[in-house]
């Protein structure tokens, strides 16, 4: 497997250090554009998700066990929200497979596996399209509904949330 230092360069003179943070930068924007348009409590929670995976997945050097705090945001939005259960489950099981495979001590058979596998790029392109689809979700449900001519009557008069 091929290694990858922050302070090398992505594009130009722009370090991958530097382009995780402007992704991060990005995603914040969206969400405070997002919290402009709606604002209640669970636009607060989608909102803190997506913000919370954004941390974990677009610096460098963030620690593993910070997917585990997207988690509780996630959780606390599933009492409204069933579409979000895949997103729970798959979540839950890439921090604890991404704790297992850092950590030796936990379970050593499956650190090798893992660490010898391609588990933890599928993990991360899982984790990537995760963080595209909940900030595409989340722009989607802070839009008026005349911009989204196809939503149904019930997202549009806020009966239903997805």
């Amino acid at each position: 497997m091929a290694e990858f230092h922050d302070h090398q360069r992505f594009i130009g003179n722009l370090s991958y250090r530097t382009a995780g943070f402007l992704l991060l930068g990005g995603v914040t924007l969206a969400v405070v554009g997002m919290l402009m348009l709606r604002y209640d409590q669970l636009a607060a929670l989608d909102g803190a998700m997506v913000i919370a995976l954004a941390f974990f997945m677009l610096p460098t050097q963030i620690h593993e066990r910070y997917l585990f705090l997207v988690l509780a945001f996630v959780a606390a939005r599933l009492a409204s929200d069933r579409a979000l259960w895949p997103v729970f489950i798959f979540l839950t099981i890439s921090a604890t497979l991404n704790i297992v495979g850092d950590l030796r001590g936990f379970v050593p058979v499956a650190y090798a596996y893992i660490v010898e596998s391609s588990l933890p790029y599928v993990l991360a392109a899982g984790n990537l399209v995760t963080l595209v689809w909940l900030l595409i979700r989340m722009i989607y449900l802070s839009l008026p509904p005349r911009v989204w001519r196809w939503r149904t009557a019930e997202v549009a008069n806020g009966s239903k949330d997805w």
